[in-house]
């Protein structure tokens, strides 16, 4: 089915443009339908005069029907003179696929970007958890640190009391030889 379409359609791509060329042409060199249609409905408008005296029939209702014919000679020339070429639709059939085929395609897309932007937030939640294990792995080892100070500040402050009270108890034991001798 799709290669007799191409085939047509191809056709019309390569043999339509000059193919209308010459039909054009083949038009200008014709006389103008119009011109002639309104001669002949004017002999027309005369011959049913003479028959409309006889059947007793209006001219005016000659008139209104051969108006008609003239409008109608006039639509179908008017679309001769038309070169705009209409390529042929699709299928009934062939339309409903595409369009559902169109539908289903739109809504893969709609998938995909929704598989996108899921995979992205997957990725900054990652990314977030990630700074803050990093950030709580900073705060432990800030916090481990100002421990390890602390400690090391309070045992230097505890030996510092302890030299300090060691050194009184030697002063205090130095005035205490000091007062036993006199």
């Amino acid at each position: 089915r799709k290669k007799s379409y191409d085939f047509v359609r191809e056709v019309y791509k390569s043999f339509y443009p000059a193919h209308l060329k010459r039909i054009q042409d083949a038009l200008k060199q014709m006389d103008d339908p119009r011109a002639q249609a309104s001669m002949s409905i004017d002999q027309g408008i005369s011959q049913d005069s003479g028959i409309s005296q006889d059947t007793g029939i209006s001219q005016d209702s000659g008139i209104s029907q051969d108006s008609g014919l003239h409008s109608t000679v006039l639509s179908s020339s008017g679309q001769t003179n038309n070169p705009e070429f209409r390529k042929p639709d699709l299928p009934a059939a062939k339309k409903g696929r595409g369009k559902a085929a169109q539908l289903e395609q739109l809504l893969r897309d709609q998938i995909e970007v929704l598989k996108a932007e899921k995979a992205e937030q997957a990725r900054r939640f990652v990314e977030q958890e990630r700074r803050f294990v990093e950030q709580e792995r900073r705060y432990a080892e800030e916090k481990a640190e100002r421990e390890r100070r602390y400690a090391e500040e309070k045992a230097e402050q505890d030996r510092r009391y302890a030299e300090e009270k060691a050194q009184q108890a030697r002063q205090m034991e130095m005035l205490q030889q000091l007062l036993n001798r006199h």
